[in-house]
């Protein structure tokens, strides 16, 4: 890439080739990332709390960060994950903010948006980053709209009430929806589902 170092490196999934390596030898190639300096930070993408624990109990170096899906329609990519997290204190990077925009409508976010929208004076993806962002959960999205980038930017500089920021989370659980790995985390679906007392 033509470049001294990373700033963060992930292993993206948990479904690692467990019969020919541990968990032990993924992360000890990680941690040799860091020690020679090849990534500044490094962490994990898409692992639940099972997958998490086998890092923490042979770890020298924790994950910095780990990044997974979460918007109002998943606020739980597995069972308890966030909880497990804040435990850990580890980062949490989400993916698929806009998803309630992107790939899941209609849903019930669409009677409510619009109007905050206009009560703030911004649109509908700053609203969804700011809702992700003030839960203290760094946020990262995709553009190659320079309109929509100054848009995603422009976020920083928006302040959702706290009653707001219930609402989206409330309104939310009205819809569960999943936009990516779903070969790794539809196991869990039934029981998130069964969370939010929908079929």
């Amino acid at each position: 890439m033509g470049i001294e170092s990373v700033d963060l490196f992930l292993i993206h999934t948990q479904k690692l080739d467990f019969e020919t390596n541990s968990m032990e030898y993924y992360w000890s190639e990680m941690e040799k990332l860091y020690n020679e300096g090849l990534a500044k930070n490094i962490g994990i993408s898409n692992f639940d709390s099972k997958h998490l624990d086998l890092i923490y109990k042979i770890a020298k170096i924790k994950p910095a960060v780990i990044q997974l899906e979460f918007h109002p329609y998943l606020q739980q990519q597995s069972p308890g994950i966030f909880e497990y997290l804040k435990d850990k204190n580890i980062l949490i990077e989400a993916y698929g903010p806009l998803v309630p925009l992107t790939k899941a409508r209609p849903g019930p976010l669409d009677d409510i948006l619009p109007g905050l929208s206009k009560k703030y004076n911004a649109s509908e993806t700053q609203i969804l980053l700011r809702w992700v962002q003030q839960q203290g959960i760094l946020t990262v999205t995709t553009s190659s709209n320079p309109k929509r980038m100054d848009d995603i930017m422009d976020s920083f500089n928006l302040t959702l009430s706290d009653e707001d920021i219930e609402l989206i989370r409330e309104t939310g659980k009205k819809k569960f929806f999943r936009g990516f790995i779903l070969d790794a985390f539809q196991q869990y679906d039934d029981e998130l589902k069964a969370e939010l007392k929908l079929n």
